[in-house]
């Protein structure tokens, strides 16, 4: 039986996707991998570089879309790039954050459980998706040399620095070491100091505070910046993790619990009153410019918010929710709205 001769339309597909299209075996349906891989080295001298796991291997590549912007903040994070960037992988305690990043990216990989480590890994072998990682600046030494890509829209930032924080940034609560007896929430980043210095003159043309610089974490090689007024914690819970747009719940639920416990640290601090709450709140806001919306009380009675906290005392309400209501999270709290 004669040989079957390779038409235009099979050599521009096997051209197009030999390198780095792992289903390119099933998209020239009737040929043998023998006949591909000797079409492919012999006639196009192409070789392959990915294996046979299933990925969107396009997946990093323009346009930019919400979920490609925060897989890359994850990989920012916490993600690998090998030498000669034959594969890419990322890590997590968690297997949750690994399976919806799998999904997104449509890959078939096999989520690894790593050897005397309570983490979980998985490594993704496509040349394709290591060469645009490298393209956009990323190497195998990225954990200092990170920064966000000049081609990401301003108005992805929220994504990826959402993406960036789930991955390895924190939330908590400390003491003030110059002064002991004050306890605060606080929302901190970590990463390459040029990555974090972007991340921080973003969020100042946001309305976030200037006082805050990139600094040196520990002793490590890595550098951090921290957020610790209460009201940029709840700008940036609220940027980051806006209730329709999460992937996860972990980071959000831990935030608002932070700040559940410093109002009720400030709510029961002995000798503290509102009326002194009430002038920090106001200098606070003041040196920002930032001007909260007017709420409506269940009487009809406009009421003009000075600061989120100062409501919450006067009239018994939960800062929380005081704050979920300005910013259009939910629609009432304790019949309180927001005004129109």
């Amino acid at each position: 039986m004669p040989k079957r001769l390779w038409s235009q339309e099979e050599d521009r597909v096997l051209e197009e996707n030999y390198e780095f299209n792992p289903a390119i075996w099933e998209l020239l349906p009737g040929r043998t991998r023998v006949a591909i891989v000797q079409r492919a080295n012999k006639i196009h001298g192409l070789s392959r570089r990915c294996g046979d796991t299933k990925v969107n291997f396009r997946f990093f590549d323009a346009p930019w879309t919400k979920d490609s912007v925060k897989v890359l903040g994850f990989f920012i994070s916490d993600g690998h790039l090998s030498d000669k960037w034959k594969y890419l992988s990322f890590s997590q305690a968690e297997c949750a954050p690994l399976k919806r990043i799998m999904a997104v990216m449509q890959c078939e990989a096999r989520i690894q459980e790593k050897k005397n480590r309570k983490e979980f890994a998985v490594y993704i072998y496509n040349g394709h998706i290591g060469d645009r990682l490298h393209e956009l600046g990323f190497d195998s030494r990225k954990t200092f040399t990170a920064r966000i890509p000049d081609e990401i829209p301003v108005e992805f930032y929220p994504r990826l620095l959402s993406g960036i924080h789930e991955a390895d940034g924190s939330v908590g609560l400390e003491h003030d070491k110059n002064r002991p007896d004050r306890i605060c929430g606080y929302v901190q980043f970590l990463g390459s100091r040029h990555l974090l210095r972007q991340t921080r003159s973003y969020l100042i043309s946001r309305g976030f505070t200037k006082r805050v610089h990139v600094r040196r974490h520990g002793k490590t090689k890595t550098y951090a910046l921290k957020y610790k007024d209460q009201q940029d914690v709840i700008g940036l819970i609220e940027l980051l993790y806006p209730p329709n747009g999460l992937w996860f719940t972990r980071k959000r639920d831990e935030a608002l619990a932070v700040l559940a416990q410093v109002e009720h640290y400030q709510a029961t601090k002995p000798g503290r009153t509102a009326e002194h709450n009430r002038k920090i709140m106001m200098s606070n806001i003041a040196s920002r410019g930032r001007v909260w919306p007017d709420l409506m009380s269940p009487d009809g009675v406009r009421v003009p918010v000075l600061s989120t906290g100062d409501v919450a005392r006067q009239y018994g309400l939960s800062q929380i929710g005081v704050w979920s209501v300005l910013c259009g999270k939910q629609n009432q709290h304790q019949g309180w709205t927001r005004a129109a």
